[in-house]
């Protein structure tokens, strides 16, 4: 997103004045937005030359020299697109970086479901993100359609461990009901219906615990 300012139309002496035709449409991509003309591309000079050959196209905008269209977007606001253009590079390679790690982190557990179940996917086809309060409804199924459904299975499960001698790891399981869940669980989210690939006792221990949401590293396939 870039804009052409009001300070950057007054120290540039531009002249905009008001449509020449009543109910004159604006181009789809270019719109006036708080006293700001703003275009939308993702290289930032492009979008700038486009304010400004659309502002031309519409007579709105009367400039003083007779410069071209890209030297005088780029002579209007070069040091403000420098800077916003490294700054996009810069964000660019930050989030692709992350888009990796979480990648990385998710792949370790996509044998959960196999190709051809409606919660299997390539975890390379997919957009991650960490979401803080991912809803527990989204995560109800067939299987497991309710709340108490949950907390019977949890129940089952500690009584499992402890039978097994597993006295640590059913305490474990016990105590995440009362507590906070730091750990993200892995989720696949299709048609708003999320697909568990890692922490069914974490939800499970989080629907016990009467919580509504849960962390949760969510992909959504592209």
């Amino acid at each position: 997103m870039t804009s052409i300012n009001l300070e950057i139309i007054i120290a540039n002496n531009i002249t905009l004045t008001a449509p020449v035709a009543p109910g004159m449409a604006w181009n789809a991509q270019v719109w006036m937005f708080e006293n700001a003309f703003m275009a939308e591309h993702e290289n930032p000079y492009q979008a700038v030359s486009m304010v400004v050959r659309e502002l031309k196209k519409n007579g709105l905008i009367k400039e003083s020299g007779e410069l071209e269209d890209d030297t005088y977007a780029t002579h209007l606001v070069e040091e403000e697109l420098i800077a916003d253009e490294n700054e996009f590079h810069i964000n660019q390679e930050q989030e692709q970086l992350q888009q990796e790690e979480l990648k990385r982190r998710a792949g370790f557990y996509s044998d959960q479901f196999s190709p051809g179940e409606d919660g299997y996917c390539d975890p390379e086809s997919v957009t991650w993100s960490e979401v803080e309060d991912y809803p527990l409804e989204k995560l109800l199924c067939v299987e497991m359609p309710s709340r108490e459904r949950w907390t019977g299975w949890l129940k089952n499960e500690i009584e499992m461990f402890l039978k097994d001698g597993m006295d640590g790891l059913a305490e474990i399981y016990r105590s995440m009901v009362n507590e906070n869940i730091e750990n993200h669980i892995v989720v696949i989210e299709i048609n708003g219906k999320g697909y568990i690939w890692d922490g069914n006792h974490r939800v499970a221990a989080s629907f016990a615990g009467g919580k509504s949401t849960i962390r949760a590293l969510v992909g959504i396939p592209n």
